[in-house]
């Protein structure tokens, strides 16, 4: 079953994860599906841009083209196939079909249609999309003209992102991409794994999570920058920021005495004085020469003397099935830098939906999981349930954290429903004297999309009974129009620690899901043993 494509991106927008989406466009104009009538229109507007290329108007088979933004395309005929390298860098490959004789790129996900003809233009081609939308700043191809490139440009392999990397602020990624696996640590004690994707759409490799990021690789592929999808600026609160390098190792493919930062044309750049790398959208270049984003964190900060370890912290065999061994007892307690409880009094983060642990509230509700369970981590109780009522679902995040808690997510095979399960220590700020009004915020974490409407939270009698805690169904909608979804929330504040199993579902097939969202919630129980 394909996915739909629209909604299904959707979904993964406004959760706590990405993946890839199945696209689910008309095909239009190529005979397979599309409209014909629509087909015939747009092929016409297309036609009247200029001359439509073919196989027959380029003297080579492999052919390499820049623009003047640096952009670079290379177009392989008889593989069927192009690779398109941004100005910034992100790179990736896709389909070069076929309408009738003219030639067509497979470009993106643009609302489902994402045929991009090629038209002679001055001497070069420009890309022409189906339906004319205009291009974007950030690397699209639309309507951005390419001249032939004085030297080939080499045809992007994956596998070179293979293996170990580190910032200077001690994140670490390690990719599989023979797997499309990577693990990621961070010094505050917080270890994960998870997917990559490529959609083999032209845009390339990237991540999921909170943010949708492209890893932007130099020139001799041993270091690369994190870009978001679409330019926008990275979140103030991430790590993971800054030049990557393989196996952390900056002195070797880096000269620190000769970085510094530049502006041109708008755009500002850094040099680690080997090469140059495009700055993300968010950093503003200040007096002493150096760039902040809004939270005053530096895109390059200097590199400590010691570089953080992962093996020291996740066991030698790290990153391993990407859980690891939770902070060694004698390290946690020294106080260390990468203890858990420091990292969470440090306020740190690199969680998306899990928040810090702070003091609990004297709200009168209790201290139902006792104090001395709650500090020791392998004890804190897993949410769990019976079979679920889908077949095909693909997991999209699978976190276990350093302090006990986790997120898990599922999706089902036809992309319209989410299912997210996750534990949060209680959230120093969230705090409230009012459950509801605490419980409703804590929920509103899955999805912080601006449009938002509560519908409804009511505790719910049986499922209180059931795990007396008092438990509340919250329900609300984000979005607007066919980009709207809407949470059915289980939502448990045992005063140490939340817990939230939500149902996320395309509005159109929210009335059906109702019914099934509470048959799994009166599953869930509560256990000690390991999710």
């Amino acid at each position: 079953m394909r996915k739909n494509g629209k909604r299904y991106t959707v979904l993964l927008g406004t959760l706590l994860t990405a993946l890839a989406i199945c696209a689910c466009g008309g095909d239009i104009g190529r005979g397979t599906g599309g409209d014909s009538e629509t087909a015939t229109e747009t092929t016409s507007a297309s036609r009247g841009m200029g001359k439509l290329l073919e196989d027959a108007d380029f003297e080579a088979d492999v052919t390499s083209w820049v623009a003047a933004d640096g952009g670079q395309l290379l177009l392989n005929l008889p593989a069927g196939s192009y690779s398109y390298r941004t100005w910034y860098g992100r790179v990736g490959t896709g389909s070069l079909e076929h309408d009738d004789e003219d030639l067509v790129l497979i470009y993106g996900d643009l609302d489902g249609e994402n045929d991009y003809y090629l038209l002679e233009d001055e001497g070069g081609l420009m890309p022409y999309h189906v339906n004319g939308e205009s291009g974007g700043e950030w690397g699209e191809l639309n309507e951005r003209h390419f001249d032939p490139a004085a030297e080939e440009m080499t045809a992007f392999d994956r596998s070179v992102l293979d293996g170990e990397w580190q910032n200077a602020r001690g994140y670490s990624y390690v990719f599989d991409t023979a797997a499309m696996k990577v693990a990621e640590s961070d010094p505050i004690g917080v270890m994960s794994r998870g997917d990559m994707y490529d959609k083999e759409d032209g845009r390339g490799l990237f991540l999921g999570g909170a943010e949708i990021l492209y890893p932007c690789l130099s020139a001799d592929g041993n270091s690369f920058v994190l870009f978001p999808d679409g330019g926008a600026a990275r979140d103030t609160d991430a790590r993971s920021t800054g030049v990557f390098y393989r196996n952390g190792a900056m002195a070797q493919y880096a000269d620190p005495a000769n970085a510094g930062f530049r502006e041109a044309d708008g755009r500002l750049w850094y040099s680690d004085g080997v090469h140059e790398f495009a700055v993300p959208a968010g950093y503003t270049l200040a007096d002493d020469g150096m760039a902040y984003d809004e939270a005053g964190q530096a895109f390059a900060p200097e590199w400590p003397e010691t570089p953080y370890d992962p093996a020291a912290v996740w066991g030698t065999d790290w990153p391993g099935d990407g859980r690891g061994d939770l902070i060694p007892e004698d390290q946690a307690a020294d106080g260390s830098e990468n203890s858990a409880a420091d990292g969470a009094d440090a306020g740190l983060e690199n969680r998306t939906l899990a928040a810090r642990a702070a003091e609990a509230s004297e709200d009168g509700r209790g201290d139902l999981i006792p104090a001395d369970q709650a500090a020791d981590s392998a004890t804190i109780p897993v949410l769990m349930g019976g079979a679920l009522p889908f077949t095909g679902m693909e997991t999209v995040r699978e976190d276990n954290y350093a302090d006990g808690t986790y997120c898990y997510a599922d999706i089902t095979a036809d992309g319209l429903t989410m299912l997210v399960n996750t534990v949060l220590a209680k959230d120093a700020d969230m705090e409230s004297d009012d459950l509801e009004q605490y419980l409703v915020d804590c929920a509103r974490k899955l999805d912080e999309t601006d449009i938002y409407e509560l519908r409804s939270i009511t505790q719910d009698a049986k499922l209180t009974e059931k795990f007396s805690y008092p438990v509340y169904i919250v329900e609300f909608t984000t979005g607007a129009n066919e980009d709207s979804v809407k949470w059915t929330v289980f939502a448990m504040d045992t005063d140490q620690y939340t817990y939230l199993y939500g149902v996320c579902t395309d509005m159109d097939a929210a009335e059906d899901m109702d019914g099934i969202a509470q048959d799994i919630f009166g599953e869930l129980y509560l256990t000690d043993e390991a999710a």
